[in-house]
């Protein structure tokens, strides 16, 4: 690969403690090489099931990797929701990929949890604060994003953004 992705590939995996200060794989890394996920959301199931979360990662994780789940709705926790209540056998498999996935955890304790608090950990820059407009927002990376303003998400002080379209 071209140079500047691969030291901005690097940079992302020693920023999510993939690989230390000498490009050597971490503990975290070596779990989530394990796993058959996009690196960020390995970082995700795997911190995640540190604190007893894994089951409720892999599920998202499998909802982001998978089109379709839970709808369209740019609001993740709205679209897991719905995945939880789909009983069709794309919903069915998609649960039983998210089992496997989780079965590389111990037990979890079950607990809520939410989707902004998950993807945080899979995309820390790409937390995002609201700006004066309703639907407008900062991202930690310094980029800018926006969400129809109608939107309920749109009136958030804070949102975390899994996924971006356009510039």
């Amino acid at each position: 690969p071209p140079r500047p992705a691969l030291n901005e590939a690097r940079k992302l995996l020693c920023d999510l403690d993939a690989l230390d200060g000498d490009g050597r794989l971490t503990k975290t890394g070596e779990a989530m090489r394990k796993l058959a996920l996009p690196v960020r959301l390995s970082h995700m199931a795997v911190r995640a099931a540190e604190e007893g979360h894994g089951m409720a990662a892999a599920e998202l994780a499998v909802l982001l990797t998978e089109r379709g789940l839970g709808g369209h709705d740019v609001d993740r926790d709205s679209r897991w929701a719905n995945f939880r209540r789909d009983r069709s056998p794309q919903a069915n498999a998609a649960r039983g990929l998210a089992r496997q996935i989780a079965s590389a955890f111990p037990k979890g304790s079950g607990d809520a949890v939410n989707a902004g608090g998950l993807l945080l950990l899979a995309y820390p820059d790409h937390a995002a604060k609201a700006r004066g407009k309703p639907g407008q927002f900062l991202l930690a990376n310094g980029r800018g994003a926006e969400i129809d303003p109608a939107h309920p998400l749109a009136a958030s002080p804070f949102l975390v953004v899994a996924d971006m379209q356009g510039t």
